[in-house]
C-alpha cells in the first residue's frame, strides 16, 4: 500500500517537474504565468488517480511553477499568499476534484457496463442452451430450423435435411442404473453425434431423450450417411466395453421439400424415426426370448 502511493507522489511531483521545465526552456521571457501549465498536470493525474491525486497536484501545481517564476520573471513568491493566488490554488484543488470524480465516475460506469454485458451473455447462453448437453435447447434449435426452412424457400437451389433421433433404452438405464447415469448416457451420446457432423449442422436436445440434428446443405444421400457414422461411432464404443449398457440411437432422415412446414417436416422425420425404433423393440425382444431359453 506504501509503496503505491509513493509511486502516485512520484508521478505528481515527475509530472509538475516535467511541465515546469518545458515552461522554462519555452517561455524564458514569458511574464504571464499561463493557467495551461497548471491545469494540464491537474487533469493528467486526476484522470489517472482520482480525486485526492487531483486535489493535491492542485495544491502543489501553482506553488510549484510560482517558485520557478520568481527566478525568471518579475513574478513575486508573495502572490502565492495573496487573494488571488489563494482563490488560484483553491480552483485548482476543484479541478482536480471534479475530473477525478468524473474519472471514476466512468471507471464505475465502465466496470457495470462490463458486468451487464456478462449477465446478458449467461442469460442468452441459458435462454438458448441446454444446461446438461451444452447444445441448443428446442425453443433456439426450432427457431433455427425455422429459419433455415425460410432460407431454403427463398433459394430453391438449396438443400437441407433433418434427423429426429432418440436414444435407445434411456428409460431402462435410469430405472437399472440410476438417472445419474442416465444423464452420462445423454452426454455420451450427445459428444459421440457432435464428433461426426460438420460445423454447419446444428445438434439440438428437443428433451429427455429426444435430439434433432439439423444438416443444412445435406441431401438424404448425405445426410443419411452422417447418421451412419454417427451409428459406427457408437459400435465402436459399444465394443471397447466402458459400459455394461448399450449406447444406441434410432433415427428418422428427411429431405425438405417446398411443401412442407417446420411443424410437418419435424412430424415427418419423428414418424420416421419411429419406424426404425419398432425395428429396435422387435431386435430387443428376439434378442431377450433367446437369452432365456439359454
Amino acid at each position: 500500500m506504501k509503496n503505491n502511493l509513493r509511486k502516485k507522489i512520484s508521478i505528481v511531483l515527475l509530472s509538475i517537474v516535467i511541465f515546469t521545465i518545458f515552461l522554462v526552456f519555452s517561455f524564458p521571457k514569458l511574464h504571464t504565468l499561463s493557467g495551461m501549465f497548471n491545469i494540464i498536470p491537474i487533469i493528467f493525474i486526476s484522470w489517472l488517480y482520482g480525486t485526492k491525486m487531483g486535489v493535491i497536484t492542485g495544491i502543489l501545481a501553482f506553488p510549484y511553477v510560482m517558485i520557478i517564476y520568481t527566478n525568471i520573471s518579475d513574478i513575486k513568491i508573495s502572490l502565492l499568499f495573496t487573494y488571488q493566488g489563494l482563490i488560484i490554488v483553491f480552483s485548482e484543488m476543484i479541478l482536480g476534484y471534479v475530473i477525478g470524480h468524473i474519472s471514476c465516475l466512468l471507471k464505475k460506469l465502465k466496470i457495470e457496463i462490463k458486468q451487464r454485458k456478462e449477465i446478458e451473455d449467461k442469460l442468452n447462453y441459458y435462454a438458448n442452451k441446454d444446461s446438461l448437453t451444452n447444445i441448443f435447447n428446442r425453443r433456439s434449435g426450432l427457431y433455427q430450423l425455422k429459419e433455415q426452412i425460410n432460407y431454403v424457400k427463398e433459394n430453391p437451389k438449396l438443400l437441407l435435411s433433418i434427423s429426429y433421433i432418440d436414444i435407445n433404452s434411456l428409460k431402462k438405464v435410469n430405472d437399472v442404473y440410476g438417472h445419474n447415469e442416465g444423464d452420462i448416457l445423454i452426454k455420451n451420446v450427445t459428444n459421440i453425434i457432435n464428433k461426426n457432423i460438420s460445423n454447419t449442422d446444428i445438434l439440438v436436445r428437443l428433451g429427455g431423450d429426444e435430439f434433432l440434428l439439423i444438416m443444412p446443405n445435406n441431401d438424404y444421400k448425405k445426410a443419411l450417411e452422417t447418421i451412419k457414422n454417427i451409428k459406427n461411432s457408437l459400435e465402436l464404443y459399444n465394443k471397447s466395453k466402458i459400459k455394461t449398457y448399450i449406447n444406441s440411437i434410432s433415427s428418422g432422415v428427411v429431405e425438405f421439400t417446398p411443401d412442407l412446414d417446420l411443424e410437418s417436416y419435424v412430424n415427418l422425420a419423428d414418424n420416421e424415426m419411429y419406424k426404425e425404433k419398432s425395428k429396435y423393440y422387435v431386435l430387443m425382444e428376439d434378442t431377450n426370448e433367446k437369452c432365456a431359453k439359454l
